[in-house]
């Protein structure tokens, strides 16, 4: 297949650096090359991770809101953005009676596609470990997530939703909010990320 054949590309290249004399400008190129192939072989891997994880779920979501003539447009392949984030103003069911400081908050994952915005949030007793966690697993042990996992979950379609960066405040940084405008009022989530590397909508 060709997606195994990319896999094998960075090899060939570092076996052809290794017959390159380093001081040539095509050893220069090479290297550019084989860096961007490492890059492209490591986005693949994450999104096939993605997919085996979450993708069945994906489909369950979809048909709950009656969105299934998005599922195709809201494939792994047109994943945007994907992050854990912090939900700062999260509803009573998520806070576990904590009194948590200010700029912390439980974490939840959020999936930016091209026409839907993912919100999910995973049961703290699930018999699956945490997402994040799940990255270092070998693909065959990884177990995919379902409805039965979740404590909360939404899906905003982007052409509803809107994003907005917030200052930040008293230390507290990389704070912003999505906005839901299909709800009557509008609902805002109030998120942080350490790495503000968000896409705007």
């Amino acid at each position: 297949m060709p997606i195994v054949r990319l896999m094998l590309y960075p090899l060939f290249l570092d076996t052809i650096c290794s017959l390159t004399v380093p001081e040539s400008a095509e050893y220069q190129q090479l290297t550019e090359a084989k860096v961007g192939m490492e890059h492209m072989a490591d986005y693949i891997n994450e999104m096939q991770r993605i997919n085996d994880q979450f993708g069945v779920l994906f489909q369950q979501l979809f048909a709950e809101c009656a969105f299934t003539e998005l599922w195709l447009s809201a494939s792994v392949n047109t994943l945007c953005h994907n992050m854990d984030v912090m939900w700062l103003n999260a509803n009573q069911s998520l806070m576990h009676g904590h009194s948590w400081k200010k700029g912390i908050g439980p974490k939840v994952r959020c999936f930016v596609f091209k026409t839907v915005v993912i919100i999910l949030a995973e049961q703290i007793n699930s018999k699956r470990k945490s997402t994040k966690n799940l990255a270092d697993v070998p693909a065959p042990q990884q177990i995919s997530c379902t409805m039965d996992d979740l404590r909360f979950w939404t899906v905003v379609r982007t052409s509803r939703a809107k994003v907005v960066d917030l200052p930040d405040s008293d230390g507290v940084t990389g704070m912003w909010q999505l906005v839901n405008k299909t709800t009557q009022p509008a609902t805002t989530y109030l998120f942080r990320n350490q790495k503000v590397t968000w896409r705007h909508l």
